[in-house]
């Protein structure tokens, strides 16, 4: 049974893996030229949610080396905590402000920067970090994340909302398949060999809770896959002759990835609070 320090960490590791991931999809979307704009209202939302579900998980942090929630605002221990994660907290926190220096500016190169940074976060600290030889590890960690941020962006970018005409639809459709093509298949590399790193081989992906966490992280990655190859071939097809029939297409292929996506980033937040490598 759960106690509540790791109940919370996983709510809210959830939360933030899932804000970041959307904040990183959508400045990537943006700065690729899939989308156009990305508001200033909408960064600025995404901004206060990532680093409110960050300075949480710092607190946490502290609870968990205290052993009790109240000692989540203990100030003897929280330098400890400081030590560890302050790089990646400064990464978060010079994402954020590039973010909404792009937005309100429309400077794609700023966008551009702050996914990278944001997403170069990620390996700053975690399991990687713990590796006995990281290498380039917490590096493949980060491009690993800028395409799933890439990826579950879209599902919010594409989605045929009545005020979108088919032409503009259709070109974003297109423009996200052109990168995707390249991107996907070099993210299912990096996550695997990420994932046969951690766990050190076959036996701990299939051994291990971690193992298969990952492993059903992959599988679902691979059903999303599936459907993003629909939309790619036909879906996209459809818009052109058939608009209704074809945005009710989209609209549910959109919906079940997303519903995968969120499954996939469960996954790793119960990986990365509750289970572990060695798990």
């Amino acid at each position: 049974m759960l106690d509540a320090i790791s109940l919370f960490s996983f709510i809210i590791q959830f939360g933030y893996n899932a804000a970041t991931l959307m904040f990183i999809g959508m400045l990537a979307i943006c700065a690729t030229g899939v989308r156009r704009t990305l508001g200033i209202s909408a960064s600025g939302v995404l901004s206060i949610m990532v680093l409110c579900f960050y300075a949480t998980r710092l607190l946490l942090a502290n609870a968990k080396l205290g052993g009790t929630m109240v000692a989540a605002v203990n100030s003897d221990t929280f330098p400890w905590i400081w030590r560890t994660y302050n790089v990646q907290a400064y990464a978060v926190i010079v994402g954020c402000l590039s973010a909404l220096i792009g937005a309100l500016n429309q400077q794609r190169l700023a966008m551009l920067a702050a996914a990278l940074i944001l997403s170069a976060g990620f390996g700053l600290a975690g399991h990687t970090q713990g590796l006995e030889s990281p290498g380039v590890m917490p590096w493949l960690v980060g491009f690993h994340v800028l395409v799933a941020g890439f990826w579950f962006a879209a599902p919010v970018a594409l989605w045929p909302a009545t005020a979108i005409d088919d032409k503009e639809l259709v070109g974003r459709l297109e423009a996200f398949s052109r990168i995707a093509q390249f991107a996907i298949p070099a993210l299912f590399a990096a996550g695997l060999v990420l994932a046969w790193r951690l766990v050190g081989g076959w036996e701990g992906l299939t051994g291990s809770a971690y193992g298969r966490l990952l492993l059903g992280k992959l599988a679902a990655a691979s059903i999303a896959l599936a459907l993003g190859a629909f939309n790619k071939f036909s879906v996209t097809k459809r818009i052109k002759f058939e608009q209704e029939a074809g945005r009710r297409a989209l609209r549910f292929t959109l919906s079940a990835e997303f519903a995968l996506f969120l499954f996939a980033v469960g996954s790793i937040a119960y990986a990365t609070t509750i289970a572990g490598p060695k798990a």
